[in-house]
C-alpha cells in the first residue's frame, strides 16, 4: 500500500500503524477493491489538499486587506 495513503489513513482515524495493517488482513481485499480504496483515498487527499489551499488562499486575502504582505 502506498504509504502516503496508509499515514493519512493512520492520521485521520487516530488508529495505529500495525492495527491498520492488521484491519488489512482480516479484510482480505481483493486487487480490485484495494485499487478502489487507493482511488478514494487519493480523492479525499487531494480534496482536503484543495481546502487547505483555498483557506489559505482566503488568509492571504484578509492580510492583504489589512495591508500585510509576505
Amino acid at each position: 500500500m502506498d504509504t502516503e495513503i496508509k499515514k493519512a489513513f493512520v492520521l485521520q482515524t487516530s488508529m495505529t500503524s500495525d492495527a491498520f495493517e492488521a484491519l488489512l488482513e482480516v479484510l482480505n481485499l481483493t486487487p480490485e477493491q484495494v485499487s478502489k480504496f487507493h482511488s478514494l483515498c487519493d480523492e479525499k487527499l487531494q480534496q482536503r489538499e484543495n481546502e487547505k489551499n483555498e483557506v489559505m488562499k482566503i488568509f492571504k486575502e484578509m492580510l492583504k486587506d489589512k495591508g500585510i504582505t509576505s
